[in-house]
C-alpha cells in the first residue's frame, strides 16, 4: 500500500555480539586450518613460526591489559600512557587484519609468515569470544535493582602554578575541564558542572584532590562540611585530621607527612547522584 512504512530491521547489541561471536570463531577455525596445514609444508621452521605468531600477539594483549590495569588503578598516570596504549591496539589490529586475510584465505600454506599471521590471530580470536559477549550481552540487574545503571564520574582536581585544574575520567558524556584560583572554587565549580548535567542521566560523582605532585603518597579519606571538614588516612583509620575549610584541612594534612616528597591525595568520601 503507499504511503506505508516498511518495518525497520533493529539490531541489538545482543545479536551484533552474536554475529562477532559467530565471525570470531569461523575465523578462528580458518586460522588453525592455515596452521595445521603449514606442518607437513615448512618441516622444522613450523614451531618457530607458530611460536613467533602467537607469542607476538600474546605479548600485545598482555601490553595493553597493563597499560589499562595501571591507568585505572592510578587516576594521574604518566601522559605517555596513552600513546603507548595506542601504539598497542595500532600493532595489534594490523597484525590482527593480517590474519584474518591468511585465514579467510584458500590458497597453499607455502610460507613461514602465514602460519606465524595464522597463528598471531588464535589468540585474538579466543579473547574476542570471551570479551563480545560481556559487551554486548545485558546483564540482568539484582533483585529490587533499577535496570537502569549508574555511571560513576571521578573529577581529579590537581594543583597547578597560579590555581587549580578539574579534569573528568569515567565513561559517556563528562563536563568540560576547568580552572579555578583556589581549592574550594576548583571545588565549588565541579559540584555546579556535574549539577548542570541533563537531570535525566543517571550518574555518581567521586573527587580526588592532589594538593601538590604525586609520586605514590599517602591518601586521606576526606568528609563534612565546610566550617567542619575532616580527612582520616586510609592506611591509619585513627589519624583524623581537621580544617575549617579544604584549604586548611590540605596545609594540616601536608604538616603531618614523615615524607612530602611523595606528595599525598583526598578522596571525597561523599558522592553527589543524579536521579
Amino acid at each position: 500500500m503507499a504511503g506505508q512504512q516498511q518495518p525497520r530491521v533493529r539490531i541489538t547489541p545482543r545479536i551484533a555480539g552474536i554475529v562477532g561471536c559467530l565471525a570470531a570463531v569461523v575465523l578462528g577455525y580458518g586460522a588453525v586450518t592455515v596452521i595445521d596445514q603449514g606442518r607437513g609444508a615448512l618441516g622444522p621452521r613450523w614451531g618457530a613460526a607458530v611460536l613467533v605468531g602467537g607469542g607476538a600477539s600474546v605479548g600485545l594483549l598482555a601490553g595493553i591489559a597493563a597499560v589499562l590495569a595501571l591507568a585505572r588503578r592510578r587516576p594521574r598516570a604518566p601522559r605517555i600512557l596513552y600513546p603507548v596504549a595506542m601504539g598497542l591496539v595500532v600493532a595489534l589490529a594490523l597484525i590482527s587484519w593480517a590474519g584474518v586475510h591468511v585465514a579467510g584465505g584458500s590458497g597453499p600454506v607455502t610460507s613461514p609468515w602465514q602460519v606465524g599471521l595464522a597463528a598471531s590471530f588464535v589468540p585474538v580470536a579466543l579473547v574476542a569470544v570471551v570479551v563480545i559477549p560481556l559487551l554486548t550481552w545485558p546483564r540482568r540487574s539484582p533483585r529490587g535493582a533499577s535496570a537502569r545503571r549508574k555511571r560513576v564520574i571521578v573529577a581529579t582536581i590537581n594543583a597547578r602554578s597560579g590555581g587549580w585544574s578539574v579534569g573528568w575520567m569515567g565513561m559517556g558524556r563528562m563536563p568540560r575541564n576547568l580552572q579555578a584560583p583556589t581549592l574550594t572554587g576548583a571545588v565549588d565549580a565541579a559540584h555546579r558542572a556535574f549539577r548542570a548535567m541533563a537531570t535525566d542521566d543517571t550518574a555518581e560523582m567521586r573527587m580526588v584532590i592532589y594538593p601538590a605532585r604525586y609520586h605514590g603518597g599517602p591518601t586521606f579519606e576526606a568528609s563534612g562540611e565546610p566550617g567542619k571538614l575532616t580527612a582520616t588516612s586510609a592506611d591509619d583509620p585513627g589519624q583524623t585530621i581537621t580544617g575549617m575549610t579544604l584549604e586548611d584541612l590540605a596545609g594540616a594534612v601536608e604538616r603531618t607527612l614523615a615524607d612530602s616528597s611523595r606528595g599525598f591525595r583526598l578522596r571525597w568520601s561523599g558522592t553527589m547522584t543524579l536521579e
